[in-house]
């Protein structure tokens, strides 16, 4: 109730909230209890993956020859936010890599990194896959680097 003007557009916002919220489909609320009952397994499944793959990064950085990247201190979640130099711009990096290998990433200011020269790549991937996207990004930097 109200002034009709107030009326309408309350319900409007209404309508959008609504739709942000909409209650999950039969077919969801059915399969629940089994989706709960595998989340354990696929929990491990995915931190093993992450943990594999970050092993795998830190042993790629350290062996890359003059390798100027370097990992943050993983705190949890499955991104892993890297330092690069800060003359290569993040966006341009980030860019670079999706068109020359289809290989996603995020720039730093995604995650609040206050400068340029921050990358954060997904440890999810499966390990053979993040293999090849870790050495297709040094090789980027790297290249990048010498473009200059």
């Amino acid at each position: 109730s109200g002034p009709s003007q107030d009326v309408q557009e309350a319900m409007k916002r209404l309508d959008v909230i609504a739709d942000d919220f909409l209650p999950i489909g039969a077919t969801v609320s059915e399969r629940i209890p089994e989706l709960l009952q595998c989340s354990k397994e696929q929990t491990a499944i995915v931190q093993s993956r992450v943990r594999s793959n970050l092993k795998t990064l830190r042993k790629m950085l350290e062996n890359y020859p003059n390798c100027c990247v370097s990992a943050l201190r993983a705190e949890g979640g499955w991104n892993i936010l890297l330092r690069v130099p800060s003359c290569i711009d993040d966006d341009l990096l980030a860019l670079r890599l999706i068109k020359d290998y289809k290989l996603v990433s995020q720039p730093g200011y995604y995650f609040d990194m206050p400068t340029n020269g921050y990358l954060a790549l997904s440890l999810l991937p499966q390990e053979d896959q993040f293999e090849n996207g870790v050495t297709l990004l040094l090789n980027t930097v790297h290249k990048m680097l010498e473009e200059m």
